[in-house]
Order: C-alpha cells, then structure tokens, then sequence
C-alpha cells in the first residue's frame, strides 16, 4: 500500500533496510519538471516542530530514483514544496520559520484542483504531507499512515 501512495523509499522498513536514500545532490527548481500550485488550493494552519537535524536533511530535497518512487520535494528559503513525480502536479507547499534549534512548520497550502489531486479532506492531506516530510528524515510516520490509510 506505501507503493500504492508514493511513499517511496520508506517500504524499504518492511524489509529491515534504510529507507534513507544517501542524498549526494540537493534538489531545486530545476531537477525536476513541475506545474505551480493551482489557483484552487486551500491553506491550512500548523504549528509542527522539526529539529535542525531533520530539517537539514529535509532541506537537501528528494529527487525519485525509482519509477515506484511517486514524490519529488525540494526547498527554497522558506518554503517545501512537493509535487507527484510522474506529472509535477504540486501538490504540498509548506511554509516553516527558522526558530532557534528548530523549525516551525507554519502553514500548509494544498491543491484543490479535483482534476490534478482528488482530496478534499484537510485531516487526510496534513497526515499524508507528515507522513512524507517525517520519512524523509527517518522519523516513525506509522501514525500519520494510519490517519492516511484509514
């Protein structure tokens, strides 16, 4: 089923390896092609806490390297941004502040368009953005899974 939504790497859990790619490029603008976020979005407050630690490995992108692989994610100054990797549709844009050790995620805008992403549900796509942000940098994201799966 983490195949099945574009979770990526983090199946790799279930066979007791790294699901941590070795990141030896950080990702940008222009690794990957990309639509913007549409028009037809809703932003969502949030007040998540990520350490430096995470956010620095967050902060280096994920590039797909496996067609299996259905997310790309970069970040700019203020700003992570995913996108489905097979049409560059954004999906997530998530807004966070530098605050002394850690970082704030603050807000979370998500496409609306029916035509590019189907869901509709806030609780469901701020499980589905931690589920993928928390993978990223090897945190347990069994519990936002559930929120998704469910």
């Amino acid at each position: 089923m983490m195949w099945k939504l574009g979770a990526g790497n983090s199946a790799k859990r279930f066979n007791g390896e790294n699901p941590i790619p070795e990141k030896t490029e950080v990702a940008t603008e222009d690794s990957w092609k990309t639509l913007p976020m549409p028009d037809s979005n809703t932003t969502i407050p949030m007040d998540v806490v990520i350490s430096r630690e995470a956010m620095d490995i967050v902060k280096m992108g994920h590039i797909p390297s496996a067609m299996e692989d259905h997310w790309f994610m970069y970040c700019d100054d203020d700003t992570i941004r995913y996108y489905r990797s097979w049409t560059g549709i954004c999906i997530f844009v998530a807004k966070f502040e530098e605050c002394g050790e850690q970082y704030t995620i603050t807000e979370l805008t998500v496409n609306r368009e029916q035509e590019q992403y189907g869901s509709t549900d806030n609780e469901h796509d701020v499980a589905l953005f931690l589920a993928l942000l928390t993978e990223e940098f090897g945190g347990d994201a069994s519990e936002f899974w559930k929120i998704v799966l469910k």
